[in-house]
C-alpha cells in the first residue's frame, strides 16, 4: 500500500506555480515656484483646515510688508552714510586746499599746488570710481535673472 500511495504522488501532475504578487505603486509629486501655493493647492490647504488659505496669504502678505519696510530702512542708512561721508570728504578736502592757498601766501610755491591739486584729484578719482562700480554693477544685474521673491 505504501507504494501505492508513492506511485499516485508521482504520477500526479505537478502543480501550477504559486502567483507571482505584483505592487504598483505610483507617486504624484507637485512643486511650485513663488512664495505663494497655486489656488488649487490652496483650496486643498482650505478644505483640510478650514481658514488656513487666509492666514497663508495674510501672512505672505504681512511678510512682503516687512521686507519692503527693512530694505526702505537699508536704503536710507546708505543714503545717510553716503551723504556723511560725502560732507566729511568736502570738509576735509577744503582744509586741505586751505592749507595750500596758506602756503601758496607765505611762499612755498609747490607745497601749496600739492595741496590745492591733491583733494581735487582725489575727489575726481571717488567720483570716477563710484561711476565705474555703478555701470559694472548694472551691466551685471542687466543680463541676470530677477530675484527670486
Amino acid at each position: 500500500m505504501k507504494n501505492r500511495k508513492r506511485n499516485h504522488l508521482q504520477n500526479r501532475p505537478p502543480s501550477p506555480p504559486a502567483p507571482t504578487l505584483r505592487r504598483i505603486i505610483q507617486q504624484e509629486v507637485t512643486a511650485f515656484r513663488g512664495p505663494l501655493p497655486p489656488p488649487d493647492i490652496l483650496e486643498g490647504f482650505e478644505r483640510i483646515v478650514p481658514g488656513s488659505a487666509r492666514t497663508i496669504i495674510e501672512n505672505f502678505d504681512q511678510q512682503s510688508k516687512h521686507r519692503r519696510e527693512i530694505e526702505s530702512k537699508v536704503i536710507d542708512v546708505k543714503n545717510t552714510a553716503a551723504l556723511r561721508g560725502q560732507w566729511i570728504g568736502g570738509g576735509l578736502a577744503l582744509v586741505i586746499a586751505g592749507m595750500g592757498f596758506y602756503l601758496a601766501l607765505v611762499g612755498k610755491s609747490s607745497e601749496a599746488i600739492t595741496a590745492i591739486v591733491a583733494p581735487i584729484a582725489g575727489v575726481v578719482a571717488i567720483f570716477i570710481y563710484g561711476r565705474t562700480v555703478e555701470y559694472i554693477e548694472r551691466k551685471a544685474t542687466k543680463g541676470s535673472p530677477p530675484p527670486p521673491e
